[in-house]
């Protein structure tokens, strides 16, 4: 009778990753004396086995344990996953002769308790140095101004694995890398308590991550919430500052560290090409607390025949960092009525004439004639210009712009309402030609020569 093979049944799921691993399976033996080899595929490829198996005769539940070289070359061809699925070869010898093979599949698995990455810390650094000479860094950061950057502690791999990458989250951005090295960041938007957290990924899949909480401080740019510039009377010379304002709290075990640096101006001529050198204020600003105002009703003296650009700038405890801009224009110092040497000016700070208004002229309710035009535009019809006063043509115009005469001239327009307009045109040489028309409501007669 020839010999017959034992047949390999089942193959329970294998945990590659315990201290001791073993195979669980189910084997028919038809003889005691048999000697067996059981053989690891993965993906066809041998990778490990067990020999000189016995097991008595019969169908029975038996157990392989792997020896700590097959466990860890099944370990290293797994390097990348978490689980494979495997073929499990019997090989069944008489003595030395082979007689036949059984084969079942079977899962080989890892667990994340057994083959995650081993990582427990690393540190915060607020890498402006700015900020972290005021707060002191870690745990305290500024909001907006901070810069976080995270070093990660040592990881180290599991089971054969390979640290792939290394990812830190915070206040919604997310830094990775693969060698382990610094990680930034960049300014923290968000204050109160917030969480860090530092993920380390290994080839499997598998990660460890490690959590710390850091304090951000809620913090502004000063703040100028009321300001009042301007030429006293609006008119003259000198120039009024007043303003009101606060800075943000930076409170540390009790203390706070923020003050006002710096509060100083610069001007310049509007049509000046550059500012002038900084004046400093800040021993005359009041500060209360967070808050601070100054007043100063004769700050400087500007020409009043000239409009100004001022720049006001406020530091705290960040200087040049977090300073506060502003910008303003200090206009003419324009007087409603302007009494010189028997002139008078309306609107007008240099009249030349014993009257001389800058701006339109009404009398009764109405507009009282004066030049608005020194040169009517090329492709202006006189139908256009309906506001009473005086225009001039001083170049021959173009046909169907509703000229009486295709010749140098002077307009005048008359009006009581828009509803009714009279328009005289004279030519500019002789003989001086005049010609008259009026629109009614929306329609215009013909011109007539007077």
């Amino acid at each position: 009778m020839a010999a017959k093979a034992s047949v390999l049944n089942r193959v329970e799921t294998v945990s590659i990753d315990t201290d001791t691993v073993q195979v669980s399976l189910n084997a028919t033996v038809y003889s005691s004396s048999y000697k067996h080899k059981l053989t690891i595929h993965i993906r066809g490829v041998p990778i490990a086995s067990e020999d000189d198996i016995s097991w008595s005769t019969g169908t029975a539940q038996r157990t392989v344990t792997l020896s700590a070289e097959t466990k860890e070359a099944v370990q290293k061809y797994m390097f990348d996953d978490k689980s494979v699925t495997a073929t499990f070869v019997l090989a069944t010898y008489n003595d030395s002769t082979l007689i036949d093979t059984s084969s079942k599949t079977a899962t080989i698995r890892t667990k994340a308790a057994n083959s995650a990455p081993l990582f427990s810390e690393f540190t915060c650094t607020d890498s402006n140095s700015t900020t972290s000479a005021v707060t002191g860094g870690n745990p305290y950061y500024i909001q907006n101004f901070s810069t976080l950057k995270i070093t990660p502690g040592t990881a180290a791999s599991r089971n054969w694995s390979q640290i792939t990458k290394y990812t830190a989250v915070c206040n919604g951005v997310t830094v990775s890398n693969t060698d382990g090295g610094v990680l930034n960041l960049g300014t923290i938007s968000k204050s109160g308590n917030i969480s860090v957290r530092v993920t380390v990924t290994d080839s499997r899949g598998y990660t460890r991550s490690v959590y710390k909480t850091i304090n951000v401080i809620p913090y502004d740019r000063p703040n100028v919430y009321s300001i009042t510039l301007r030429r006293t009377n609006e008119i003259e010379s000198e120039i009024q500052l007043v303003f009101n304002g606060s800075i943000s709290s930076i409170t540390i075990d009790g203390t706070d560290k923020n003050s006002l640096k710096s509060v100083r101006y610069r001007y310049k001529k509007t049509n000046a090409s550059s500012y002038g050198n900084f004046t400093e204020l800040l021993s005359s600003v009041a500060v209360s607390g967070t808050s601070f105002s100054f007043s100063n009703l004769e700050l400087c003296d500007f020409d009043v025949n000239s409009s100004y650009n001022f720049h006001l700038e406020i530091c705290d405890v960040f200087d040049s960092m977090t300073v506060t801009d502003m910008y303003f224009t200090v206009p003419q110092g324009t007087p409603l009525v302007a009494l010189r040497k028997k002139m008078v000016g309306i609107n007008n700070p240099n009249p030349k004439a014993a009257l001389d208004v800058t701006g339109e002229i009404y009398m009764n309710g109405f507009s009282v004639m004066g030049l608005q035009q020194s040169a009517i535009a090329d492709d202006v019809s006189l139908n256009e210009l309906t506001s009473p006063g005086i225009y001039f043509r001083r170049a021959v115009p173009q046909e169907n712009l509703n000229y009486p005469a295709l010749v140098f001239g002077m307009l005048e327009v008359f009006s009581c309402s828009v509803n009714l307009v009279i328009q005289r045109y004279t030519t500019r040489d002789s003989p001086f030609d005049m010609y008259i028309r009026s629109r009614v409501n929306s329609s215009w007669s013909a011109w007539v020569k007077k």
